[in-house]
């Protein structure tokens, strides 16, 4: 239990390290008011995919544009919504590895899963903590497959 315990640790610092460099010292883009840091073949990547979503998909790309402030190169993907602004973390190799309609989906499903984040925390003020099912489920599978339909992605690579 301890081993997997530091492990955990060790883990989340290495991300924690990958972002700061990132924040710090990677290469900057910006498509509409979306902030893209990273090296340069994720800020292209994410970058490509964002225009994918714009010219396929205008309402979810509308929808990104509304919710994530920030999209940073991390050791993991992780969103990251509160009250002042929604960054986005991701893990190389879900930028890398996949198609520009499979990113641009998986950008348009963490924008949706923000949304939902912040219209709980305006319809619930007095809460501090949004349970993980509010943003976590079906719902947020549904708005991917419609966005996977309208830009023409492959079922495949869900």
């Amino acid at each position: 239990m301890v081993l997997v315990l530091l492990g955990e640790i060790r883990r989340r610092l290495s991300s924690t390290f990958q972002v700061l460099k990132y924040l710090l010292h990677g290469q900057r883009e910006t498509v509409s008011s979306i902030e893209i840091k990273g090296d340069k073949n994720f800020c292209e990547a994410v970058k490509k995919a964002l225009l994918v979503l714009n010219e396929r998909d205008p309402l979810s790309f509308n929808l990104a544009n509304q919710q994530l402030d920030l999209i940073i190169q991390s050791g993991e993907t992780l969103l990251s919504p509160s009250r002042w602004g929604v960054a986005l973390s991701l893990e190389t190799k879900d930028v890398g590895d996949t198609s520009q309609e499979w990113l641009a989906c998986l950008l348009a499903c963490e924008s949706f899963r923000a949304k939902l984040y912040q219209d709980y925390l305006r319809d619930h003020k007095e809460c501090l903590k949004v349970p993980k099912a509010v943003y976590y489920g079906e719902n947020a599978w549904d708005f991917m497959y419609i966005c996977l339909k309208n830009i023409g992605g492959s079922y495949e690579e869900l």
